[in-house]
Formats: C-alpha cells, structure tokens, sequence
C-alpha cells in the first residue's frame, strides 16, 4: 500500500509540473489514480498466466516411464523412445552435477539434434515427431541423450510420457 501512494504522490508531482492549473488537478487526480490501478491489474493478470503455449494438446497418453540412473564420470547414457507420427514425446529430467544433454535420432545418413544444451541439471521439454523438418516413417526412434563431463558420478532421474495427439 505504501509503493502505492508513492506512486500517486510521484504522478501528482508530475501532473502539477506538466499543468499547473489547479481547476484541473482534481481530474488529472482521478485520471492518475484510474491509470495506477490499471497498471497494478494489468501487472497481476500477467504474473498469473504462466500457460505454455509450445506444448501441444494431448489426447491420451500412451506410456511413461520414470527412472533414476548413475552415469559414471566421461560416460554417455542414453534412453531411446518410440514416437510415431501423431505422437508426442514430453521429457523431464534432473541431475546432481550439471551433463550434457541432447535428443536426437538417426535418418540414414545422418544425426539430427532436435534439442542439445550443455551445462544443464534439470531440463523440460517436448518432442512432437510431425514437427522435425527431417522426420521419416522409418525412423520412430528419439534419443534422450546425457553425457557426464564431471570427474565424479551424476545422479539423474529421468521421466517421458508419449502420447497421441
């Protein structure tokens, strides 16, 4: 309530400054305060709106899965997940030490990385087949991939949930 009322205080100055007419300080009162509470709302009904707008409309999930893994020093783990057309991959994982992180799949001659971070302990996200430039009926499969940089052993519990859309 106090930032309010400095507020006000600092916008009346403003308005005395700019108009200097005191028949109309009573409307540029009421304008400053209508445009404060404005502000204020405005500023509330932006915090609560956290959607996430990437994320496709699931139907009904096929499968999930939640695991918890050790990768030992300089080694690579990685989960490989079936996603046909019209499917959606959500992933999530959080670590003890910050990895590598990539997912990928294999075309016939090539790797494509649809997400590849580095330096990272926890990480959300999404893979929706139809939306990879290079996608191709024969390969089904996405890798979720980690790689462990650390001179010591990394804790990660990893979960995905396929569904169609």
């Amino acid at each position: 309530m106090k930032s309010f009322f400095a507020i006000d205080t600092i916008v009346n100055k403003v308005m005395i400054t700019i108009f200097k007419k005191k028949k109309k300080m009573k409307f540029y009162h009421i304008f400053s305060v209508f445009l404060i509470l404005l502000f204020i709302t405005a500023g509330c009904a932006t915090e609560r709106s956290e959607v996430k707008t990437d994320t496709p409309v699931v139907m009904k999930e096929l499968h999930s899965k939640q695991k918890r893994v050790s990768i030992s020093p300089l080694r690579i783990f990685e989960e490989c997940v079936e996603v046909q057309p019209r499917q959606v991959m959500e992933f999530s994982f959080e670590a003890t030490n910050q990895l590598l992180f990539n997912v990928h799949y294999h075309d016939r001659s090539k790797v494509f990385y649809p997400v590849e971070k580095t330096a990272l302990s926890a990480l959300e996200g999404f893979i929706d087949a139809e939306r990879e430039d290079y996608y191709t009926e024969e390969q089904n499969y996405f890798c979720l991939s980690w790689k462990n940089p650390n001179a010591r052993s990394t804790q990660v519990i990893l979960k995905y949930t396929v569904s169609e859309k």
